[in-house]
């Protein structure tokens, strides 16, 4: 399994796919069009998306903090482009996927934080884009791209005021204990993630979230929620989200 980080998202490998880069991406060859069916080479998506992501943030594309992975038989792509926007600790994401065969839409996902699985989850904190490829799927990718990415800032300012937002509500040790215990009740959290929650309550990997507040606590629920299987990464991470409306931001 191969797990690539980007400054807010997550790119992992594991059911037979490979980790690319970007030279040999564009070396990848592309069926040829039906008259039902129209895919679209992985390069022009990417391309699309870099170009709608560099005029806006007004980056170079080597700037851009990426990662590629590609399935055993190279015909579905998967990645994911974080921009750092006002420090180190904020960046806005991008996760893509893409396929030459008939199974998956070529898809793009925007938000403070992303994940991408080559099992196909496919999640964000944000918005997500799916065209199936039948005709004018160009067209219609190009004009969804530029404006979700247009509007991505917005989505992401949302994200961020609701994270500034709980660092300004304590939240003691038995206060962190006690919504851990409500969220495994609830299904937030496996077991298994709790356990690692507890942990990380008494001990935070990270130094930046050894503050108690509601925004640790939040912290604390994803690094333990990294726990389980890639496949529920769609659902699990919203989840959370959910659960933090109700117990905290009302």
């Amino acid at each position: 399994m191969e797990v690539i980080s980007t400054a807010s998202s997550q790119l992992m490998v594991h059911c037979g796919g490979n980790i690319v880069t970007r030279d040999q991406l564009f070396a990848l060859d592309t069926p040829a069009a039906t008259a039902t069916h129209h895919p679209m080479p992985h390069s022009d998506l990417l391309e699309m998306i870099e170009d709608s992501v560099t005029r806006k943030f007004k980056v170079d594309v080597d700037s851009l903090d990426a990662a590629y992975g590609v399935s055993a038989d190279q015909q579905q792509l998967f990645g994911v482009i974080a921009v750092k926007l006002d420090s180190d600790e904020h960046s806005i994401s991008y996760g893509f996927r893409n396929d030459h065969g008939k199974k998956l839409s070529a898809a793009l996902t925007l938000g403070a934080r992303v994940f991408v699985c080559d099992n196909l989850a496919f999640s964000s904190s944000g918005v997500n884009v799916f065209r199936k490829h039948t005709k004018n799927v160009y067209r219609d990718m190009r004009f969804q791209i530029e404006d979700a990415v247009q509007a991505s800032t917005g989505e992401y300012d949302k994200i961020v005021a609701g994270w500034e937002r709980m660092k300004t509500i304590p939240c003691s040790t038995d206060e962190s204990f006690s919504a851990v215990g409500r969220a495994q009740g609830r299904g937030v959290l496996l077991p298994n993630q709790a356990a690692i929650a507890f942990k990380e309550i008494k001990k935070p990997s990270h130094v930046e979230f050894a503050e108690q507040n509601v925004y640790s606590l939040y912290n604390h629920f994803t690094e333990a929620a990294k726990k389980g299987s890639p496949a529920l990464a769609q659902t699990r991470y919203p989840k959370i989200s959910e659960f933090f409306d109700a117990e905290f931001m009302h």
